[in-house]
């Protein structure tokens, strides 16, 4: 039905219509075209109407709901006459806009989406220099065009937007409906359940049990959590991604990326089938500091002189509702694309008195052997006699095995009591270990998890 209203009415723009990848940007580019030719009401189906709204579009001829200022609308809630010229820019705008590439899932929104909208109205004439209108977002407010009115309403207003992680927005929202305390100046509640957003295209990622458990977050006080990297390693060198408690799982991957937000096209097209791989299923996962080529391939996802960072959105699901998720796994779309990943050897050399860790590339690795461990004077000479026990280095070996075999990281401490004796007693001394690191793909090969 979509190709043939597009056939029919506008056959120019069919051949980009159909090229069009992910899905979504079809989705959106369509609403326009049908804004302008038939006009009407448009709503996401995440969107639920608590009452008949017409007093909130009655004098006007488009009607918009106003978002953060970052976005300045929303393109799931649309109300318009037909011919409005508000639509043949945005339409202008899909044309410019047709061969921007997307980088990251957020570039969807000025492709094709509430951005284009935002964009589209504001090349209006006279809109965004208004009296009344909010200097932060210029988009709210009204503003007349040669005989028509456009109303675009502020957050709060018309259709509440509540993301899946923002509870407290749900939970007031279906409280409020339930007890018949509305506000009288909302229509309906927007659950931006967000089922468009991709990783890497390949899988959609759906937020409804997202918003559903914030939905009946009120007979639980722990409702599914947010959680992110930080922009910047800790002290062991890694980027940690933990929830709240080691009982929750990581049950959702939101986005994924790694480069320079200011930069999207350094953005590396790998960093979510990394993270799904790495996260999901877990209490916590880590991205090693340095270990770039090995998670995410040899080609350098930022230009010389930028400072890339991972940026990665996961939700975390309390115990009692890790039943309902579907799967905690990655999907064998996103392990098939890191099939490449090879093997890594971590080095690691401690001083007598010091621990550290050996700590494989990410998460979903595995250290899958032992190949060196030494344990010997620092300097490489020893003049004093050996005293009983003797150093033994088959004993300093299987314990290092033991600590580390299986693991993705292991903590180790440089002395003698751990390592089966002094090798060297009254000189300063070294612990050396060079642990072979497996990806995820060669762990399931040799039969673990």
């Amino acid at each position: 039905m979509a190709e043939a209203f597009l056939m029919e009415h506008y056959p120019w723009f069919l051949t980009t219509w159909r090229q069009y990848d992910p899905v979504v940007l079809r989705a959106d580019a369509l609403r326009y075209f049908i804004m302008l030719h038939y006009g009407g009401l448009y709503l996401d189906l995440d969107v639920e109407c608590f009452r008949l709204g017409e007093d909130m579009l009655d004098g006007f001829d488009v009607v918009l709901q106003g978002s953060a200022p970052g976005e300045g609308v929303t393109n799931g809630i649309l109300a318009s006459a037909p011919g409005h010229p508000i639509w043949k820019n945005a339409i202008s705008l899909l044309q410019e806009r047709a061969n921007m590439t997307l980088d990251t899932m957020w570039d969807v929104m000025k492709k094709t989406g509430p951005q284009l909208v935002r964009d589209a109205l504001l090349m209006l004439p006279g809109v965004g220099t208004g009296a009344n209108e909010d200097p932060a977002n210029p988009s709210i407010g009204t503003h007349e065009l040669n005989g028509t009115v456009i109303k675009v309403w502020p957050l709060g207003t018309w259709f509440e937007p509540c993301f899946p992680v923002q509870h407290d927005c749900h939970r007031e929202l279906v409280l409020n409906r339930a007890l018949g305390v509305t506000p009288a100046n909302v229509v309906g509640y927007h659950r931006a359940s967000a089922t468009w957003t991709t990783g890497g295209n390949i899988n959609g990622i759906n937020n409804r049990i997202a918003v559903q458990y914030s939905i009946v977050a009120s007979i639980d006080d722990r409702p599914p959590a947010l959680a992110w990297v930080a922009d910047q390693p800790n002290n062991d060198g890694i980027f940690l991604l933990p929830c709240p408690l080691s009982t929750w799982r990581i049950s959702q991957v939101i986005s994924a990326s790694f480069g320079a937000k200011e930069l999207h096209a350094c953005n590396a097209s790998m960093a979510f089938a990394a993270a799904a791989s790495a996260c999901l299923g877990r209490s916590s996962c880590f991205f090693r500091d340095g270990a770039t080529q090995a998670l995410l391939g040899p080609e350098a996802p930022c230009p010389a002189g930028v400072t890339p960072k991972w940026e990665v959105f996961v939700t975390c699901t309390p115990p009692r509702l890790q039943k309902e998720v579907a799967s905690w796994t990655a999907s064998p779309q996103h392990l098939r694309l890191l099939e490449w990943r090879e093997p890594q050897d971590v080095r690691i050399v401690l001083m007598e008195g010091a621990a550290g860790s050996v700590i494989c590339p990410a998460s979903d690795w595995r250290i899958d052997e032992v190949p060196t461990v030494s344990y010997s004077s620092a300097n490489g000479t020893c003049s004093s006699p050996r005293t009983k026990p003797a150093y033994d280095s088959a004993y300093a070996k299987s314990a290092v095995e033991a600590a580390c075999i299986g693991h993705s990281s292991c903590q180790l401490s440089a002395n003698s009591a751990a390592m089966g004796g002094d090798p060297c007693p009254g000189a300063p001394k070294q612990l050396e270990v060079r642990a072979r690191c497996v990806p995820r793909h060669a762990v399931f090969s040799r039969g673990r998890a």
